[in-house]
């Protein structure tokens, strides 16, 4: 399922995994912090979102927000694309990361985009 929204200005840049939590439920997101927990991996970043492959959300939907909890950055996100059981019990999710995202953002942006900015940019912008 690929939401006919997607607004991704570049291509994925794959990423040494980073270990992350989430929750369906953004009231609940400061309570779903937990170092201990690993509910999935970013495994690949762009200029606007990443992608995560985690334990299956059984209620989630394209289009449905999520928050997330990665180096030590709590922020909300997007679902822009799942694709179900990519492994057993896991799926892959495209993720669009929203305002709130900011501090998750930039921290990716200057670990993983900074170093090869061309990786991440559009064909056009990359020549």
């Amino acid at each position: 399922m690929i939401d006919p929204k997607e607004k991704r200005i570049g291509r994925r840049r794959n990423i040494p995994s980073l270990p992350m939590t989430w929750c369906s439920n953004p009231r609940r997101a400061p309570r779903c912090r937990d170092d201990k927990r690993v509910d999935g991996r970013i495994v690949e970043v762009s200029v606007t979102g990443a992608g995560i492959i985690a334990t299956t959300l059984k209620k989630a939907s394209v289009g449905d927000t999520v928050v997330i909890h990665c180096l030590d950055h709590i922020c909300p996100v997007v679902i822009r694309r799942i694709e179900l059981d990519l492994y057993p019990g896991e799926s892959y999710y495209g993720v669009e990361l929203l305002d709130g995202a900011g501090s998750l953002a930039d921290e990716l942006r200057r670990r993983f985009l900074d170093s090869a900015p061309g990786a991440a940019l559009p064909d056009f912008l990359s020549r």
